[in-house]
Parts: structure tokens; sequence; C-alpha cells
């Protein structure tokens, strides 16, 4: 009985980093812009207060403000949530690809602490996120063409 919790211990210990190894949520969209990209991507956050960081070709960020935070010593943190993604391009379009998740809490101009976050618990949410950039984007790719 003892040998088979150890086995069942081993085991699970090997499950979880190999879940850790799945890929990052990701698609390609096909007939469209890094540029395109970020701004369907904060259309479709603005709701949640998102706003486009940068827009560049390889790299898009996005930005939520989380409110100013009073410390014990009275010192005020202004908070935000940084989520990277990246932009490669394919020959079938582009991938776009969560990167990373990061809480930012800036002290003053230029002295930050950068906490980096757990992808995994919202991996869903980014997936369903670049979904509907990719069904927002070929649709409307899609539309002059149905046109002609």
């Amino acid at each position: 009985m003892h040998r088979f919790a150890c086995t069942a211990l081993l085991l699970s210990g090997l499950v979880l980093p190999l879940r850790a190894q799945e890929p990052q949520p990701s698609v390609i969209i096909a007939h469209t812009t890094p540029k395109a990209i970020g701004e369907a991507m904060r259309d479709a956050l603005k709701a949640q207060n998102f706003k486009l960081w940068s827009n560049g070709k390889k790299r898009i960020v996005l930005v939520q403000p989380r409110g100013n935070i009073a410390q014990a010593t009275g010192e005020i943190i202004r908070v935000r949530l940084e989520v990277g993604f990246t932009v490669e391009e394919v020959p079938e379009g582009h991938r776009v690809t969560v990167a990373d998740e990061t809480l930012i809490g800036e002290r003053s101009i230029g002295m930050e602490q950068r906490r980096p976050q757990d992808l995994e618990r919202n991996r869903q949410s980014y997936q369903n996120l670049l979904n509907q950039v990719k069904a927002t984007l070929e649709a409307g790719a899609g539309a002059p063409e149905a046109a002609q």
C-alpha cells in the first residue's frame, strides 16, 4: 500500500510539469496586419478597460489600469496589468500567441515592481479572446470579396 502511494505521488509530480509545457493560447489569422490585430484586441477588451500600450510587427501589449494601492508606509503605488502577445508572420497569415501577463506596481517614474502572473489560470479566456479577434478580422477580410 505504501509503495502505491509513493508511486502515485511521483507520477503526479510528473504530470504537473507536463501540463505546464502545453503551448500557450494561439491562433493564426489570415489576411490581416499586426496593427489590425492589436486594434481588434483593444476593441474586444475595451469594456474591461484595456488599452493598447504598444502595437509592433512582432509584439502587441495591452494594459489594464488596476488603480492606486495605499501601502502601510503611506506610499501610493499605481498598479496595472500588462498582457503581451507575440506576432509571427507565417505563410497562412500571422500567428498570435499570448506570451506573458505581468502585474506592475509603479512607485514613481522609472521605479516599478514587476510580478509575472500564471497564464494557466486565464488560459481559456485568452484562447477565447484570440478566437474572437480571428473571427472578427477574417469576417472583415472576407466582406469586400463577397461584395465584388
